[in-house]
């Protein structure tokens, strides 16, 4: 009060005024504008001769729609040349409509199809023209191609009201061949006679795929035409004790919303192309998209943030892109935009794609299905460097690829691909990525990826035909990449193939494949590799190349650096070959193992002879099994391939393995490090106590139950000489002290790099008085290697005691 008037003149955008003049609605969520609003000008229809000043547009016409001017679309428009939307453009919500544009650009307006309060709820078809695929239409200086939706500057909102129906579902028993109906989980919610569905592979083959067009539904029955060329797998299956679920996935093509290219589009596979462009915000949800990519061209993609930066409230959600001739989704140099509940079916090169460039971060991939990825051609590929390689991994087309860790893929489905990989971590090999870090990597699913079975499983060549494929980039600073609860099946080569020390694959299963896993330092836990399922479509997989084999997991190295993998909690069932094929690897890095379970499958380890092997690094094998279980001995013992200088006279052959056996014992005396001894630093406030009992030497430290997250005991041995070493805890137990205290153990890890932390969680609970062993780990000589004990996230008293380390010798 007292203040003088100030008038606004407020331009709404999009904003629906009703007949009062009271602002209904925005489009920017954080910002609430109330009371009388005065528009600059009234909606006018695009039926209306008067909107345009005397003739509705033409064939041909390139409209301009002005800054302040909203256009109702209440007719089939004429095809038009281009559309450049500078006010607002919106969709009549009482009518079906189709809108035929040869370029459609939203620059500093918006494009509205319904609202996400009141979804469209009739049909409505955008169509792009154009069939010169070196056509190069420049929008404000920058190139935005051809037969494009462009969003510049501007708002695209498009609510499509089928957004509620279920994007994806799965069958509820198997569909044999000629059936002409199936039974789906969920009832097919939302579905409707006359919809497209894609029913997805069982096998190996993505030409099992299978499209068809309902024709009626009784509950969660559904029948369509024509009838099924293929069988497709519906029975859930338990195998130890886990729930192996490879029932077939059927997902929602049609929309009644459409954005197409027009029907000249197949003959030279130029479809349209959607491009959120810097600038641009795009909320959309229940769309199609068919005829659309653009192929060899870069950036030309059925849908696209690019350059967009911080997307924070940007989505597409429950669509389809199906019939692409490149690519489905793609955020390229964004952050934080969201791909939720979408399907992707027949689409060259690859399907989603959550990091184009390297620098992304953040953006979300959740519950989306991805079906039938077909590789380009060399020919074809639109990112090709002066070596003539493609910079995206366009030889490999893959479901789901990306060049940064740094996204949320969570519950995707990566079905069908002819010669790539189901998920692609794809940075430049050896790449370092500064603040690499996995954001989340969990419940995603890969089954029938195809790829070529070389004659040589060498590097990089065998990597395609894998579920999961993580190139060995370098995160800076070193930092633990977790890839966990993943299934695989179906995969012509691996179904999880994890490279470097740093990476981590846990809680998974892999089923049906060529290999169970590979990977030459990478360490994989709690993992079930079943060799073969009930699910019979298909047959077995082929062997694998080189090896001739289907063994549970394939290791080595042809590289000449030294490498070392790491197998812990591991159950192999129902393998044909050995759980472990382990062909050559330098000798002081090799595999370990502990904590392994074989089901009915009776081949442990297999060493090829040394001469059958095609590389000249190849040297001796070495294995390192920590507690008997994969060489079933029951004790520690070291494994070695024929040829190896550590065979001796104490070594057995053992003809099942092709090599022999050895057993590992304690070597001289043991370095114990009390909590009062040099090399051990505590931070934080401990109190030293000697109740209860059991503790090592005078006393030990107590948080006391209190400063959780701020209190650790670092541990510092000095080593004489790089070798394995077997480490232990003591600690006194009691009810009320901590069931899982964090420990990490800085190790070697071989590659002349800084020692790389293994997190480890110890029950203090139990086991007190005794020294209770918690790894057997390879440490550099000196005092490079350390255990930390903290009190982080912990319930209950911490006890940080004492630290034995035991050097380990061939007896």
């Amino acid at each position: 009060q007292g203040l003088p008037a100030i008038t606004f003149r407020v331009v709404t955008h999009g904003g629906n005024v009703n007949a009062s003049g009271n602002l209904a609605r925005t489009f920017y969520d954080n910002v609430t504008l109330s009371g009388n609003v005065v528009p600059l000008e009234t909606t006018e229809r695009w039926s209306n001769p008067a909107t345009w000043g005397g003739a509705v547009p033409s064939a041909g016409q390139n409209i301009v729609i002005p800054e302040g001017k909203t256009v109702l679309l209440d007719t089939h428009t004429a095809a038009l040349g281009i559309l450049e939307v500078r006010g607002t453009l919106r969709f009549d919500p009482t009518k079906d409509l189709n809108l035929t544009a040869h370029h459609l650009v939203v620059h500093h307006g918006a494009l509205e199809i319904g609202t996400a309060a009141t979804p469209y709820a009739k049909k409505a078809v955008i169509t792009l023209t154009g069939s010169n695929p070196a056509e190069n239409i420049v929008v404000h200086e920058h190139n935005t191609g051809a037969k494009g939706l462009i969003v510049m500057d501007g708002v695209l909102e498009i609510h499509g009201h089928r957004a509620s129906a279920a994007s994806w579902t799965k069958l509820s028993a198997t569909a044999n061949v000629g059936a002409t109906s199936i039974a789906v989980l969920n009832s097919g919610t939302g579905w409707r006679v006359g919809d497209q569905i894609v029913i997805a592979p069982s096998g190996f083959s993505l030409n099992e795929a299978e499209k068809v067009t309902i024709t009626a539904i009784n509950g969660g029955t559904i029948q369509f035409t024509p009838a099924l060329q293929y069988r497709h797998w519906g029975t859930l299956q338990t195998i130890a004790g886990q729930s192996v679920d490879q029932r077939a996935e059927v997902a929602l093509l049609t929309r009644d919303i459409v954005i197409q290219g027009d029907a000249t589009s197949d003959s030279n596979f130029y479809g349209g192309h959607v491009m959120i462009h810097n600038g641009g915000f795009a909320r959309v949800q229940g769309v199609e998209f068919r005829k659309m990519g653009q192929r060899g061209k870069q950036g030309r993609y059925p849908w696209h943030w690019h350059f967009t930066g911080d997307c924070t409230g940007q989505w597409i959600r429950n669509s389809s892109v199906h019939d692409s001739f490149h690519r489905a989704y793609a955020t390229h140099q964004v952050d934080n935009a969201e791909v939720s509940n979408n399907v992707a079916y027949d689409v060259w090169s690859h399907m989603y794609v959550f990091a184009e460039d390297g620098p992304e971060f953040g953006n979300i991939y959740r519950n989306n299905i991805g079906i039938k990825c077909k590789t380009l051609a060399k020919e074809h590929w639109a990112f090709v460097n002066s070596k003539g390689e493609s910079t995206q991994g366009e030889k490999r087309g893959s479901v789901f690829w990306g060049k940064r860790p740094n996204q949320i893929l969570e519950r995707n489905v990566a079905v069908g691909t002819d010669n790539g990989m189901g998920f692609f971590f794809d940075p430049d090999r050896k790449e370092q990525l500064p603040d690499a870090e996995v954001t989340s990597f969990v419940d995603n699913v890969a089954h029938s990826i195809g790829g070529d079975l070389i004659p040589n499983i060498t590097y990089p060549p065998g990597s395609r035909g894998n579920g999961l494929f993580v190139h060995d980039y370098q995160p800076v600073p070193a930092k633990a990449q977790n890839y966990g609860d993943f299934f695989a099946y179906k995969c012509t080569a691996f179904g999880i193939w994890v490279e470097r020390h740093d990476h981590y694959s846990y809680d998974s299963i892999v089923s049906d494949s060529g290999a169970g896993l590979l990977g030459y330092s990478a360490n994989y836990d709690d993992i079930l590799v079943i060799g073969a399922s009930a699910n019979d479509v298909g047959g077995l997989a082929a062997p694998m190349g080189q090896v001739r084999k289907n063994p549970g997991v394939l290791g080595g190295d042809n590289h000449g650096d030294a490498k070392r993998m790491k197998l812990s909690d591991i159950t192999f069932v129902n393998l044909r070959d050995e759980a472990v094929f382990w062909w050559a690897q330098f000798t002081t890095h090799g595999l370990s193992s502990e904590r392994i379970t074989l089901v009915n499958s009776p081949k442990r380890v297999f060493f090829p002879d040394l001469e059958s092997t095609v590389s000249s690094f190849y040297q001796p094998g070495f294995l390192f099994d920590k507690d008997g279980t994969l060489s079933g001995t029951g004790e520690p013992t070291a494994l070695f391939m024929q040829g190896s200088p550590n065979v001796g006279a104490n070594s057995t052959f053992v003809a099942a393995f092709n090599g022999y056996r050895h057993r590992v014992v304690a070597s001289g005396s043991a370095i114990v490090l009390d909590n009062t001894s040099a090399g051990v630093v505590a931070a934080g406030s401990w109190t030293a106590a000697t109740s209860p009992a059991g503790y090592y030497g005078s006393n030990f430290l107590s948080d006391g139950n209190a400063g959780k997250g701020s209190k650790s005991v670092t541990y510092t041995p000095t080593l004489p000489a790089a070798d394995w070493y077997e480490v232990s805890l003591r600690y006194p137990s009691a009810a009320g002290f901590a069931s899982a205290v964090p420990v990490d153990v800085q190790s070697d890890t071989g590659f002349g790099t800084v020692p790389f932390p293994t997190a480890y969680s110890v029950n203090q609970t139990t086991g007190g008085g005794t020294w209770q062993r918690l790894d057997a780990l390879r440490f550099a000589s000196g005092t490079s290697g350390n255990l930390t004990l903290s009190n982080a996230g912990t319930t209950g008293t911490v006890a940080a005691d004492a630290v034995r380390i035991q050097r380990l010798r061939l007896e």
